[in-house]
């Protein structure tokens, strides 16, 4: 049994998408609540609440979700756009390597949180939900019965076609999550991967190879 301190738990978790069916929740008359049942949805509970108790969080997601007034008079990002089309492909990349990652040294528990993919990638909000919502789109991860996120065997086939660079991808991960402290190993003489540069062409690659999965 867990206690929560809150105002209007129903309200708040609406806006956030989080369903209460799995967890039973009980008013007190002091505002504290009594919540039992479901572990991971208590834990999407308390998230919930650490973003809706902080102004500068509950500001982007509610600019992520389009709860945000923006006036009468839309903006374009302008410079801002182009530039974050020059790593849109590389963060789909990272993110296919961490689920690629968890399927093969956890495979009874191959899915990962949006909260934990979060914790791992460096990304705004923004960019994080645009790229999940790509990689869906084109069939590349789903979200399984706990909405969690998973690999596809089509994600697979890709990453195996289209092979990224690791220093790309490694620097779109956060260093706390990675295991260990590692060095790059040394490139063997005669490996074709050694002498392809890592910038712009692996970007420019990964986005066609993007494209084409759709076809």
């Amino acid at each position: 049994m867990t206690f929560l301190r809150c105002t209007s738990p129903r309200k708040d978790l609406g806006v956030l998408g989080v369903g209460v069916g799995r967890v039973r929740i009980n008013r007190r008359s002091s505002g504290i609540l009594r919540i039992s049942g479901d572990t991971e949805m208590f834990e999407a509970v308390n998230q919930a609440y650490e973003v809706l108790s902080n102004p500068q969080r509950r500001r982007e997601f509610d600019k992520l979700h389009g709860i945000a007034p923006e006036g009468a008079s839309p903006k374009f990002s302008g410079y801002a756009f182009f530039d974050a089309l020059g790593t849109e492909a590389v963060q789909g990349a990272a993110i296919l390597c961490l689920l690629y990652d968890r399927r093969r040294s956890r495979p009874s528990a191959p899915g990962l949180a949006m909260r934990q993919v979060d914790g791992m990638v460096e990304a705004t909000p923004v960019e994080l939900s645009a790229a999940v919502w790509y990689l869906k789109q084109r069939g590349l991860i789903l979200s399984d019965d706990q909405s969690n996120l998973q690999i596809t065997v089509d994600g697979m086939d890709f990453l195996v076609r289209n092979r990224p660079s690791p220093e790309n991808v490694m620097a779109f991960i956060k260093p706390e999550a990675i295991e260990l402290s590692q060095e790059r190993p040394p490139q063997a003489q005669g490996d074709p991967s050694a002498a392809k540069p890592a910038g712009e062409s692996d970007l420019r690659t990964l986005s066609r190879s993007l494209a084409r999965s759709s076809v």
